[in-house]
């Protein structure tokens, strides 16, 4: 049964079935509703032109579809099938997708909280709320609602501070020099000299570089574009050093992330330094370039940020130096 009614300068359809759960639909004009009604009745025996959602779907099928049908498009699908393939562990993902509140997924994030960080259970339920939007947008399934939509999201508060100072720079590089690996020296190097991301030196290809104009091209970068690093004498000197014992290879740096992170790792403990990352030499790198003089958008284009406010939670500059300007 299909009635229609008029609610503000809009036309709501509402569908009754004994087969499914009602639903409905609002349309601009009456003409369209009534089209839209005309639809249902003749294509009510087939599920291709406008599915009904039947009480037995769960959010576990619509996890397992977007697994198969969007996550593997993403770059960032490894991580987004980790995350998937742990909320299906969770019992209410067996639960009817007309079943699911906002108060299922809010008392998820409250239980979260206590073992992982606010970013880490924002971006879990960032993706949930996208599997429901696709389902309603894409996929065509009459969801009532998103039911993430008013879930309040936690607050996160990861900005850091951190500066490499002089006498741990010293140190870092004692201790690379006697690195059973040689390829840390030059990362470390290209890092500081560049601001570039780790996925981004680790992705270096030999032919990316251009040796006449001291330039590295990145094809793409984390935020999807092609960007164009300039490279100091202190880097491009590094690299034809490192370049000359390994030109049977197409990559810069033969070695996989994982392995990269163990070394990291190492080197750490070797050092005796607790709280460095390998991301902290980024904002390292960024407000040193500010400290060399060199404008916004000139840091900018070097370090590809899009955002200026996200670029000045990368720059630090020290006290001391400012100090010294006034």
């Amino acid at each position: 049964m299909a009635t229609i009614r008029k609610r503000h300068n809009n036309y709501q359809v509402q569908i009754r079935r004994k087969d499914a759960l009602p639903f409905s639909k609002t349309f601009a004009t009456k003409k369209e509703a009534t089209s839209w009604i005309k639809a249902i009745k003749e294509h009510s025996q087939h599920d291709t032109a406008i599915p009904v959602l039947q009480p037995s779907l769960t959010l576990q099928d619509l996890i397992e579809r977007y697994l198969k049908e969007v996550v593997v498009h993403k770059r960032s699908c490894t991580i987004e099938q980790y995350i998937l393939r742990a909320c299906l562990r969770q019992a209410w993902v067996r639960c009817s997708v007309h079943s699911l509140r906002s108060s299922t997924f809010a008392q998820y994030r409250d239980e979260r909280l206590r073992s992982v960080k606010p970013a880490t259970i924002s971006r879990e339920l960032g993706l949930l709320s996208h599997v429901f939007t696709i389902a309603m947008t894409e996929w065509n399934l009459p969801l009532t609602d998103n039911p993430l939509q008013n879930v309040r999201r936690p607050t996160i508060c990861n900005a850091r501070d951190r500066r490499l100072t002089k006498q741990e720079e010293t140190i870092l590089f004692q201790k690379v020099q006697t690195c059973s690996v040689e390829y840390m020296y030059p990362i470390l190097v290209l890092a500081l000299e560049t601001a570039m991301r780790q996925g981004e030196i680790l992705s270096m290809q030999l032919s990316h570089v251009d040796w006449n104009t001291h330039v590295v091209t990145l094809p793409l970068t984390k935020n999807g574009t092609m960007r164009r690093v300039p490279l100091s004498h202190k880097a491009i000197t590094m690299l034809r050093e490192y370049h000359k014992g390994h030109t049977d290879s197409l990559a810069v740096f033969t070695v996989t992330r994982n392995a990269f992170k163990k070394t990291w790792q190492r080197l750490m403990k070797r050092c005796g330094f607790k709280d460095l990352r390998f991301h902290d030499l980024r904002h390292e790198a960024t407000s040193r370039l500010f400290e060399k003089g060199l404008n916004v958008m000139e840091v900018a284009s070097i370090t590809g940020h899009k955002d200026v406010r996200m670029l000045f939670r990368y720059t630090h500059p020290r006290a001391e130096t400012l100090a010294q300007k006034l």
